[in-house]
């Protein structure tokens, strides 16, 4: 082969490249060299995390310290700073037209050189196949969107109290009694937790459905956490469901929101007496009235518990829950039974199996709940069923792969039926909404961050906030500082730093690093992390009501664990055909490493940086020492992800991709 013919190499960082961009702006274009450097000093540099001109004009030492910086990066960067050069310049202040178009002009160029020299990692050649609709944009409901949702059970979130603003009520302090005012000043941490979700209001004067209910439910809350000593996870799940069966009672059965109390479930009814309270009843000995009193209490109870009962079947049939569902409610209802009745009861220790035993209607709900975990125990999956619904580790990076391209399309295809050229049917190219893909960006994000490290619980990803739980910084002198304050921001990383989780207890205060993937076209996680934040977080939703990482995409509101969950397995049924939940994808990666075969260090790792409950773990190491003890599992999981991604068959990101501008199934 002559030596004209041969390709061009591609340039290893962004450094080389500017080097051949150079050599073409001085053979074609000088008069572009010198805002061609401005562009690399005052943007793409500045940008990425390197050195800042101090003045209007850069020195040539700024110049030298800048074009040295490129060195450490990849050349796909050119794509992500040209997508968010508009944000940069409003950061920046610059509000000039004329030299915000002059410097986007000049990015251009670098990326039309780089482009037309195919420098950039192609796409793959059915491209044009992808999003090929039978019918014109804004046409009919996807049909797999329907068949998604008639996979899904009918969800009782939207019965929800205290899911509305008008659940709420306004009342003037001066009609509520003292004792109310200063509980509601004085909040456990775990009412607190419960004000993310709007169990509780901070104003003192606000109140969930009336000043009573509002007092109980934080008082059944605080007993759960106290005397029953339940987690928080558990202790929030219990009142959720209390809450939707008085909110299906408000909703559905027209109970007025001012009688909302927490008798309406479970009716209290005195079970002991004193032989003071049985002396006047006429000839009949104290003891004797004790005897008679006692007995009415007990029958009045198990009365009152079939009421209860039948009062939950009642509901879960309108909802349509699963066995295991209603067993969770059940719980639900038996610890707020407890709650109402442990003033009746002589045993402190209250998780006993036998302190309550002489409560007729907790023995009532016991029993139905039995019927249920025998209904349950027969439904339970075989080995091989659970396994059908786990997408294998090496897919799920698959899917991680799919996401990601679908969030870095700027148009969409589609084709009219009746429309043909040369005997081909014709398709046709519409731009994206920013709205579309933004959405697209955020179920890309969600999946990456899962894969970003041995995954962890749901909760801590869609509880994750921003510059709370979700940081960015590093550890100097075995303190953590963030990453304005590092010596070196270079090496800054993001940490998921979750404030509560379920083995907290065990492991304590825990940080997680978060892998900064490779992507096979050298560009970053963190990367695409920062333009969720900074640019595509702030597209979804204009009005930012808070700073949580992920937020639902119609109103912008806190994702919930039937939310986050939901949104997952829509991502994978639609990009692997099964509706995988996000505590499957950590079965999914248990099952994939055991496979390859860990090594101690390895093991010991992925069981601190997934949170595993074992006894045996020391609890009080320090957050450095934590980290150290989860590097080999972060390694292995940065390693499974990028060989993965290295052998993925690119021709493959057509599947399941079609009208990539629909929303997610409806979010409450």
């Amino acid at each position: 082969m002559d030596e004209k013919e041969l390709p061009e190499a591609v340039p290893q960082n962004l450094f080389e490249f500017w080097q051949k961009f150079l050599g073409q702006l001085e053979s074609k274009s000088p008069s572009y060299i010198p805002m061609s450097y401005t562009v690399i000093t005052r943007v793409i540099a500045p940008y990425l995390g390197g050195p800042v001109p101090q003045k209007e004009r850069a020195t040539e030492g700024e110049r030298a310290n800048a074009l040295s910086f490129l060195k450490q990066r990849p050349i796909s960067d050119l794509k992500i700073v040209l997508q968010n050069a508009e944000h940069f310049f409003d950061e920046q202040g610059w509000k000039e037209a004329n030299k915000r178009k002059q410097l986007k002009f000049h990015l251009n160029n670098m990326l039309k050189f780089a482009t037309s020299r195919k420098w950039f990692q192609s796409d793959p050649e059915n491209l044009e196949l992808i999003y090929c609709l039978k019918e014109a944009p804004g046409g009919r409901k996807r049909e797999d969107m329907k068949d998604f949702s008639a996979g899904l059970r009918k969800y009782s979130e939207t019965v929800l109290l205290g899911h509305l603003d008008s659940d709420f009520v306004a009342v003037p302090k001066k009609q509520v009694a003292k004792i109310w005012l200063d509980w509601r000043l004085v909040l456990s941490p775990v009412g607190l937790s419960m004000l993310q979700v709007a169990f509780a209001q901070v104003e003192p004067n606000w109140y969930l459905a009336n000043p009573e209910f509002d007092r109980e439910i934080m008082e059944f809350a605080e007993f759960m956490e106290k005397k029953l000593r339940l987690k928080h996870a558990t202790l929030e799940a219990d009142v959720q469901h209390v809450c939707r069966l008085l909110g299906w009672m408000f909703r559905k059965k027209k109970l007025i929101l001012a009688e909302v109390t927490l008798a309406k479930v479970v009716p209290f009814i005195q079970m002991k007496f004193k032989l003071t309270e049985c002396l006047e009843e006429g000839n009949l000995q104290a003891h004797r009235v004790r005897m008679y009193k006692e007995a009415v209490a007990t029958e009045t109870s198990e009365e009152l518990g079939k009421e209860a009962a039948n009062l939950i079947e009642k509901y879960v049939e309108w909802g349509n829950v699963s066995h295991a569902s209603v067993v969770q409610n059940y719980n639900a209802i038996i610890n707020l039974a407890k709650f109402t009745y442990y003033g009746q009861v002589s045993s402190e220790d209250l998780k006993s199996r036998d302190t309550f035993d002489k409560i007729p209607l907790i023995n009532v709900l016991k029993a139905r709940r039995r019927v249920h975990e025998r209904e349950t125990r027969k439904q339970a999956k075989t080995t091989s069923e659970k396994r059908s619904l786990v997408v294998p580790y090496p897919q799920i990076i698959e899917v991680l792969e799919k996401t990601r391209f679908e969030a870095t399309l700027e148009v969409k295809h589609y084709q009219r039926s009746n429309r043909y050229r040369g005997g081909r049917p014709q398709i046709d190219k519409i731009p994206r909404m920013d709205t579309g893909i933004a959405r697209s960006f955020q179920r890309f994000i969600i999946i990456a961050l899962m894969v970003s490290c041995p995954p962890r619980r749901a909760k801590e990803y869609y509880e994750a906030e921003i510059g709370k739980s979700l940081l960015k910084g590093g550890f100097q002198d075995g303190l953590f500082v963030s990453v304005e304050k590092m010596k070196n921001p270079n090496q800054a990383q993001y940490y998921l730093w979750p404030e509560d989780y379920k083995t907290m207890d065990t492991y304590g205060e825990l940080a997680i690093p978060l892998n900064n993937i490779t992507f096979p076209d050298g560009t970053r996680f963190y990367d695409y992390l920062e333009m969720w934040i900074n640019k595509w977080r702030k597209i979804l939703v204009k009005e930012q009501k808070h700073n949580f990482l992920f937020l639902q995409d119609k109103n912008g509101k806190l994702l919930n664990s039937s939310s986050f969950g939901k949104k997952v397995k829509h991502i994978f049924w639609r990009f692997a055909g099964i509706c995988m939940s996000p505590q499957k994808l950590r079965h999914s990666f248990e099952t994939y490493s055991q496979e390859l075969g860990l090594s101690d260090a390895e093991k010991q790792g992925s069981i601190l940086a997934m949170g595993h409950s074992l006894e045996t773990k020391r609890k009080f190491y320090d957050l450095r020492e934590k980290i150290t003890i989860m590097q080999p599992a972060l390694d292995l999981t940065q390693r499974i992800v990028e060989k993965e991604l290295r052998s993925f068959d690119r021709s493959k990101l057509v599947e399941g991709m079609i009208n990539l501008d629909d929303e997610d199934d409806d979010e409450e």
